[in-house]
């Protein structure tokens, strides 16, 4: 967790939480922590996932034909996955944004969280034994590339997500 500057005081002050994810279960995993967070700070949380572009074309739009029709296709793909992921979040009464966005995941992220005043990102990390990689690349660019507070967790093998209790973070 990187807290917020000192002038920004101890509340945040945009109650949204951004949380990329991609199709994977890992990427999964920070959404039962993301959950008792925005019970715990009564924050909407958005969640997000970047589809990476077709050649050169950013949307369909710019894209021919053929191209344009697989690009709506993973966009359609990746809309039903994240709406998918956002029902439980809803049933327990937390409000929840989708967004599906076209371009690096790192660059993206960080212009998202500013699009949409992001008071927090909350993502999962691969981590290692070493150091120097205790983050994955994508969440360590993050971290680097924003002023939005973020939340890096780390699912240890050891102790499922179950087992987490309670999140303490400085914000």
């Amino acid at each position: 967790v990187r807290p917020m500057a000192p002038q920004a005081g101890a509340a945040l002050e945009h109650r949204r939480m951004l949380v990329p994810l991609d199709q994977g279960a890992f990427s999964r995993s920070i959404l039962q922590t993301a959950e008792m967070l925005a019970r715990a700070l009564k924050l909407s949380i958005v969640l997000c996932h970047f589809v990476k572009p077709v050649g050169p074309y950013l949307n369909a739009e710019q894209a021919p034909p053929g191209i344009a029709s697989e690009i709506e296709a993973l966009i359609a793909v990746a809309s039903s996955d994240l709406e998918r992921q956002a029902l439980p979040l809803s049933n327990a009464g937390i409000s929840v944004e989708i967004v599906v966005c076209m371009g690096d995941p790192l660059k993206e992220i960080v212009r998202l969280a500013e699009r949409c005043k992001a008071g927090v990102i909350a993502m999962a990390t691969r981590g290692s034994a070493s150091l120097s990689r205790v983050m994955g690349s994508t969440a360590h660019g993050v971290l680097r590339s924003t002023r939005v507070p973020c939340l890096l967790v780390r699912p240890d093998a050891e102790q499922p997500a179950q087992q987490l209790e309670s999140v303490a973070v400085t914000v």
